[in-house]
């Protein structure tokens, strides 16, 4: 699977009105979110972490690969696990403490595409997307080592972006209706249930951490990306961001959703207020956030 939604990020450099930068406000915002992003090299993409309301910076990765990917916090805020791409653009699934520090290679299989990593709501397993069967499907694995790993879906179309409910089940994308659409299934991969029924793309879910709506991104209204939300069964489907955006994310609180537009913003559910997390560059565009503690 190749990443398609890298091609609209022109489109996303966007400035929403209404938007403001108070730094009083912005102390509403806690936690820490993980995103990507090409803000120190232009040919490089980097893992990053910074305090929710917009401190502390840090980069995680150095400069041993060209791409690294879709980062996933775990839930015990201690390791964010991420997708770094090799020279020939297959992707292993890697893990990193938060705050720094020597990665660990959980996957490394030669010739194999392992991407979109979510860490479970324990902290002790990774889901992951991976061709190592032929074709994209769901798996699992153990958080620490990389070990027990164990396919969830059973699929000839292309399963990705899976994401941990509380509850453990797993909600993820799946092409075998035509075009991607939104399911969830339990931790054991049994009860797949298509939540989405849509000619568009509904990509990237994620669950809340009350385990009751699911956000995600699709591109049904005018065929721009926006941000949608809906409960876990599939229903009351609503259009949340104010403008284009991808990438959702929860706060730990509940209270916000941050997504990419081009930088990463956090929407409050509440009201729709926004503030900025990373702040706008020319140079760069800041993907995939994902909001830990």
């Amino acid at each position: 699977m190749r990443y398609w939604w890298l091609l609209l990020a022109p489109l996303l450099l966007i400035v929403i009105a209404g938007c403001d930068d108070d730094d009083d406000d912005n102390a509403q915002l806690t936690g820490r979110i993980a995103f990507f992003s090409g803000r120190d090299a232009p040919d490089r993409d980097d893992i990053y972490v910074i305090n929710a309301n917009g401190t502390g910076m840090l980069r995680l990765t150095g400069d041993t690969r060209q791409r690294n990917w879709n980062p996933s916090f775990a839930p015990n805020g201690q390791f964010i696990a991420f997708q770094g791409q090799d020279a020939e653009q297959f992707g292993d699934i890697f893990r990193i403490p938060a705050t720094g520090g020597a990665e660990t290679n959980l996957t490394n299989l030669v010739l194999v595409d392992d991407v979109t990593p979510a860490v479970n709501p324990t902290s002790a397993c990774i889901a992951f997307a991976s061709d190592r069967d032929g074709d994209y499907e769901i798996y699992e694995m153990d958080a620490a080592t990389g070990g027990n790993v164990t396919q969830l879906t059973f699929n000839t179309t292309k399963e990705y972006s899976p994401a941990y409910a509380p509850d453990g089940r797993i909600v993820f994308v799946s092409e075998r209706d035509g075009n991607p659409e939104i399911y969830i299934m339990q931790a054991n991969g049994s009860g797949q249930t298509r939540l989405t029924n849509n000619p568009a793309r509904d990509l990237n879910p994620t669950v809340n951490p009350l385990g009751n709506f699911i956000a995600f991104d699709s591109n049904r209204t005018d065929d721009e990306v926006r941000i949608y939300t809906m409960r876990l069964d599939g229903s009351d489907v609503e259009q949340f961001s104010l403008g284009g955006g991808m990438d959702p994310t929860y706060s730990p609180d509940v209270s916000w959703i941050a997504y990419n537009n081009g930088n990463i913003i956090a929407q409050r559910i509440i009201d729709d207020e926004i503030e900025f997390v990373t702040q706008p560059i020319t140079t760069a565009v800041d993907f995939a956030p994902s909001w830990g503690p």
